[in-house]
């Protein structure tokens, strides 16, 4: 695939370009964002990145060719919508600073707290992985049981820390191994599958998306 800065398309080629990103329709929008032979301007992907549709924020996210600012980085991280931080807390070729990692450690959603779990790439502190091993959140106290061991050879024994702790719950060890064995969805979670609804939906307007 050839791949072109947009100010070095023909005319014709920009105009293209720009009928799609500007488009009324949100996938207009998207298929703006999932052009790879495209690298926008500074503007246009800011632009992108604070479209009201998610389907078009979520598209940009996953452009792993390009690289944002800290400042775009964050603002992927405090999206309003969870399937967008979910997106951003999985982009491995990211290295996050102490605060952005505090940050999707902290989020509200289950799903995101799962998302940042699962970055093996990333060393929590000792008060984070206590933190992750009393989560609320089931799914997400698993991945920091699995990683437990592993962990406290580099960090110490989070033992002393946890006992300071109301612990949420003990699983046993078919509970931590087992896949299928699920917590319910956290209250702030319950619009998952209206989320996902609105992405697929042909007909869904970019109205109804804040």
């Amino acid at each position: 695939m050839k791949i072109c800065k947009f100010e070095n398309l023909s005319d014709g080629a920009k105009t293209r370009y720009l009928a799609n990103l500007g488009g009324s329709s949100f996938q207009q929008r998207v298929e703006a964002a999932e052009d790879y032979g495209v690298i926008p301007t500074k503007d246009q992907y800011l632009s992108g990145l604070m479209d009201r549709c998610v389907a078009v924020r979520l598209a940009w996210a996953q452009r792993e060719d390009i690289t944002p600012s800290d400042s775009e980085y964050e603002l992927g991280l405090q999206d309003g919508d969870y399937i967008i931080k979910e997106a951003w807390a999985e982009r491995e070729d990211i290295e996050p600073n102490d605060k952005q990692y505090a940050m999707g450690l902290m989020d509200k959603s289950a799903w995101v707290r799962e998302a940042w779990a699962k970055r093996e790439d990333l060393t929590p502190t000792l008060d984070q992985l206590a933190d992750g091993l009393n989560d609320v959140s089931l799914s997400v106290r698993k991945i920091w049981m699995r990683r437990k061991p592993r962990l406290e050879k580099h960090l110490g024994s989070v033992d002393e820390i946890l006992a300071r702790k109301e612990y949420v719950e003990v699983l046993s060890e078919d509970e931590l191994h087992d896949d299928n064995f699920e917590s319910d969805p956290t209250a702030e979670d319950e619009s998952i599958d209206e989320s996902i609804d609105e992405i697929n939906d042909d007909e869904f307007e970019d109205s109804e998306l804040i």
